[in-house]
């Protein structure tokens, strides 16, 4: 037991809690202080006021892994399997032992197959495994994982959770004897697991939950009891399943809330029509038989990118980054055969995945400021994002959730007429996702009236009532789909029950679907499916 008494440190303010072993997960909004409290339990920080004990001795005196929020930064190796196995070469563990966990470790988590790659050659879910198998690699008493599941798929991020739930019966847990036979790890001796998290579903199947709010467990416990108070409280911090049914629930008692409060009409209301825009040309962008490779892996793209929000899905490692980097033009891919061509395109920037590489000023304020937004406009950029309080942060000090929304909000704003966005929403919570899907900057026509090709990069389904056309990589080649109003272009895309969860808990229609449609096409579908497919039972929890 993690027993945590008296407990004031920056943000937080904990009488007591405690925390069982097995699979604990935090959520909460960004800023509530979540990566904070995950940071104590590991002993990443110390307490200066308070205590926090594990099996009745400090955390720091124990084992610890951690996975911090943008591990990307802490990767060393040029090789992946020295990047994995470093912390047992450190400890001067013998050859034959690290090979041995090396095996353990890339076969739990399913990437047995990137241990000879380059760590730059890999996409950025691959790097969030390749951190994971580091941190397990040396057996912790106590894991810590900070968000690595918002730059994985659903099906990576369901399998490896389920990997994690066995961890103590692995190899990395066991001990020899002398015939070779491994014994397992009893489920009370298992280790701690600390996950924070921004994916419901994946909270719901965790052993214990708990919910920050201001610096504060506001609610602990059974995953199922406290979904089922933030649901009496109309939180939507709710699994996918949960959502659809309030939502349901909410729909058959007032009808009329459909037409009243269809909240998803920004993006029509402020994109431009060209014919409209006097002489000015609409941007476009085109690929012809283009044939991209990083490292050994290669991809083929023919398209076309008109103005409007274009959402590219995929796999963990199918290849979304590597298709980024090349229409970035950042040099990170080559572009071996085809041609790119492009129409109205003078100014195109890129937000990579990890935002924290594009800062370059001391305060939030400034950092916006310096993309060329007027004092009055910062402003309003400031108390949109809730980032008032900020303005005079170093963005370092930020949470990952406050530093991508101030990232996404400088770039947004400016005056590119290309915009790619890698990963975009990957760590922000399910209020700020929604809150920024649906502002007029996530516009093609953006805040200054003109038009522009947005391309988005993501696994994240709840932004596709504001997109125009879905994409999808799949088998090494950019496919595609169709209109994002279309129900059968979601269906084509799996399912997309995150994308269900939101429109109905919103009460509102789907753009080019009726309401029936939404619940029996599609949500039904996807919940199943969804669920099926991961071998998740956090539905059946509720």
């Amino acid at each position: 037991m993690i027993e945590i008494n008296s407990l004031k440190f920056r943000i937080l303010e904990i009488d007591g809690l405690c925390v069982p072993n097995g699979i604990t997960c935090i959520i909460g909004e960004n800023g509530s202080g979540k990566s904070t409290l995950a940071r104590l339990l590991c002993g990443y920080y110390e307490a200066k006021t308070g205590s926090v004990l594990a099996d009745g001795v400090p955390v720091r005196s124990l084992d610890t892994g951690y996975v911090p929020e943008f591990f990307d930064n802490g990767i060393i190796f040029e090789n992946v399997a020295d990047e994995i196995t470093s912390p047992l070469r450190f400890a001067f563990e013998t050859p034959e032992k690290i090979s041995e966990k090396l095996v353990a470790a890339a076969e739990l988590l399913g990437i047995a197959d990137l241990t000879d790659k380059e760590t730059r050659n890999i996409s950025g879910g691959e790097k969030a495994c390749t951190a994971l198998a580091t941190a397990i690699i040396s057996s912790p008493r106590i894991l810590v994982l900070d968000e690595p599941d918002s730059h994985l798929d659903r099906e990576t991020s369901g399998r490896i959770m389920a990997a994690l739930k066995d961890l103590h019966r692995s190899a990395l847990y066991a001990n020899a004897d002398g015939s070779g036979e491994h014994a397992k790890l009893r489920d009370k001796d298992s280790p701690y697991i600390i996950h924070c998290t921004q994916n419901m579903d994946i909270a719901a199947d965790a052993d214990f939950l708990i919910f920050m709010e201001n610096g504060r467990v506001k609610h602990s416990g059974n995953p199922s009891a406290v979904f089922e108070r933030l649901k009496l409280q109309g939180s939507p911090f709710l699994p996918t399943k949960m959502r659809i049914d309030a939502a349901v629930e909410k729909t058959a008692n007032a009808t009329t809330e459909i037409s009243e409060t269809a909240e998803f009409s920004a993006f029509a209301e402020t994109t431009v029509n060209v014919s409209d825009a006097g002489a000015e040309i609409s941007p476009k962008l085109e690929l012809k038989g283009l044939k991209i490779s990083r490292g050994r892996f290669t991809l083929n793209a023919d398209a076309v990118f008109e103005s409007g929000v274009h959402i590219i899905t995929g796999k963990t490692g199918g290849g979304k980054s590597t298709l980024a980097y090349a229409l970035s033009e950042s040099g990170l891919a080559d572009v071996t055969e085809g041609v790119v061509s492009s129409a109205g395109i003078e100014k195109r920037v890129f937000l990579m995945q990890f935002a924290s590489y594009h800062i370059t000023q001391a305060t939030v304020e400034k950092e916006i400021i310096s993309w060329g937004k007027t004092a009055e406009e910062t402003e309003k950029i400031l108390k949109y994002l809730g980032l008032s309080e900020r303005r005079n942060f170093d963005p370092a000090k930020l949470s990952a959730g406050e530093l991508k929304r101030l990232q996404l909000a400088c770039i947004l704003s400016g005056d590119a007429d290309l915009i790619i966005l890698d990963e975009p929403f990957s760590t922000l919570d399910i209020v700020r996702k929604e809150e920024f899907a649906s502002c007029p900057l996530f516009s093609a026509a953006g805040s200054r009236g003109r038009p522009k090709v947005i391309i988005i990069f993501t696994h994240e389904k709840t932004v596709l009532p504001h997109a125009d056309r879905i994409w999808e990589i799949k088998d090494k080649r950019l496919v595609y789909l169709g209109k994002a109003s279309d129900t059968q272009t979601l269906r084509r895309w799996g399912g997309a029950p995150e994308y269900i969860g939101y429109a109905l808990s919103k009460g509102a229609e789907l753009r080019g679907a009726t309401f029936a449609d939404a619940v029996r096409g599609i949500g039904e579908i996807a919940v199943e499916e969804d669920a099926s497919a991961h071998g998740m039972n956090g539905g059946d929890k509720q």
